[in-house]
């Protein structure tokens, strides 16, 4: 598939924090002796840390050896165990429409229809692919979560993808959106994913852009940067995470960006209405409304996308990986 058939960008609200992976992760001590999450680094499994920044007293890492970022501190990842705010109990319709044009584009390595969707929330996408013809399983940790999918009639799984005990190889497509940032060893949820598979069905993955133009611009400012995510990837190390897991990368590209985000760099904007700051949910999908409704918008955003994905910068890394 080319970068363009994986355009369909994603939704902050509806996919949010959905999965984690219990506690009990080894820890080791950083650069100024804080216990870190992550032990060693997860993709290298060097264990020489060196404090990258911190933001709102939480400390960040880099890896000595390979590069990438985790978070710090003591605490493991947040449960969200009984998690499904408000916001996410409903579909918007332009996600609706995302989720078809995906499901479309991954049709052509469906064979029996198996799909499955991990982290799933409120099952939305899962919906989806069950309305479109598709045997679509997912599995969500949020007990809340999953009962809320259940009763529209869907096969949610509560619990991680080990406790799913699903058959292996016997899924044609598996969707990993906004789940693996939040997993202190995501190679071993990637390597769950593959065996899942069958001989060649896909994952599609999507995760932050630690390498993004928006991150560079605005630093720790950057709202992907928070306690809840673990993991911070860039292009290249996402890639070396999927072979590492057992899968061959046929295309690691990205895409978005957040003008808003960078402006505020350079000047603080406020919520004239409510006399307060907007969150940065409110500021990407006000955003995303303007863009919907204005054709040369639209365009500008197309044109924008293609250059983000030529160079690796958009705020968002999308995946498409097979096994083989």
């Amino acid at each position: 598939m080319s970068g363009s058939e994986l355009a369909v960008p994603d939704d902050p609200i509806v996919r949010r924090i959905q999965v984690t992976r219990g506690t009990g992760e080894r820890r080791h001590r950083g650069s100024r002796g804080t216990p870190s999450v992550v032990d060693p680094c997860p993709l290298c499994r060097a264990a020489r840390p060196a404090r990258a920044f911190e933001k709102d007293g939480v400390p960040y890492d880099r890896c000595g050896g390979c590069g990438l970022v985790t978070r710090g501190g003591a605490d493991g990842p947040p449960s969200y165990h009984d998690y499904l705010p408000e916001a996410t109990r409903a579909l918007p319709p332009i996600t609706r429409r995302r989720y078809e044009a995906l499901l479309a584009r991954l049709a052509r390595r469906r064979r029996d229809g198996a799909f499955l969707d991990v982290g799933c929330g409120g099952g939305f996408l899962v919906e989806t692919a069950r309305d479109l013809g598709w045997r679509a399983t997912g599995t969500e940790v949020s007990r809340a979560a999953v009962d809320f999918g259940v009763a529209k009639g869907l096969d949610l799984r509560c619990g991680t993808l080990a406790d799913a005990a699903l058959a292996p190889a016997s899924f044609d497509v598996i969707t990993l959106m906004e789940v693996v940032e939040h997993v202190s060893d995501p190679v071993a949820l990637l390597r769950e994913c593959a065996a899942l598979l069958r001989p060649g069905g896909v994952l599609y993955a999507t995760t932050p852009n630690f390498g993004s133009l928006t991150r560079r611009v605005v630093g720790p400012r950057w709202p992907p940067i928070a306690p809840e995510h673990v993991v911070y990837f860039t292009p290249r190390h996402l890639r070396r995470a999927l072979r590492d897991a057992g899968l061959a990368p046929l295309r690691v590209t990205s895409a978005n960006t957040s003008p808003h985000e960078m402006l505020r760099r350079f000047r603080r904007r406020r919520d004239a209405g409510a006399g307060r700051e907007a969150t940065p949910i409110e500021r990407t999908l006000a955003l995303r409304d303007a863009v919907e409704r204005d054709a040369l918008l639209r365009a500008a955003k197309a044109v924008a996308n293609v250059a983000l994905a030529a160079t690796g910068t958009g705020d968002t890394l999308r995946a498409l990986a097979e096994r083989r």
